[in-house]
């Protein structure tokens, strides 16, 4: 798949159902972990005859508002990401999702730490690169 970046609003649905599209497929099994299961959800919920099934790890849905406030961990995220401090995120994403808010960082390997604060900062950089193109 080649081709100009498009500007405008981003669809991480959309771009999904690009894909297939793409690659001549017509329904598939869709697999997603946190933001990317939401994704998957979405794309069942608005192109059904796309999905021949689900399987999700730990998602949620796009717009869903139970009416409680958010921890405050995530309010935190919100206002790093929104003040471009980057490394502010990573380090809450990490307390947040991988170390956990009822644990210490010296209580998981280090090595496993490194791994997963890479990989999430891979994902920080292709986020802020397809905010800034939108």
């Amino acid at each position: 798949m080649t081709g100009p970046m498009v500007h405008g609003k981003f669809s991480a649905t959309e771009d999904a159902v690009g894909i297939l599209d793409e690659l001549h497929i017509e329904s598939a099994v869709l697999m997603g972990c946190s933001y990317g299961g939401a994704t998957a959800i979405h794309l069942a919920l608005t192109h059904p005859e796309r999905v021949a099934g689900l399987v999700l790890i730990g998602s949620g849905v796009h717009g869903y508002d139970d009416g409680e406030p958010l921890p405050s961990v995530f309010v935190e995220m919100e206002e790093a990401w929104n003040a471009g401090d980057h490394q502010r995120v990573l380090d809450l994403e990490e307390k947040a999702f991988v170390i956990g808010l009822q644990r210490d960082r010296d209580q998981l390997d280090s090595r496993f730490l490194a791994i997963c604060h890479e990989m999430n900062r891979t994902k920080l950089r292709w986020e802020d690169v397809l905010l800034r193109n939108s």
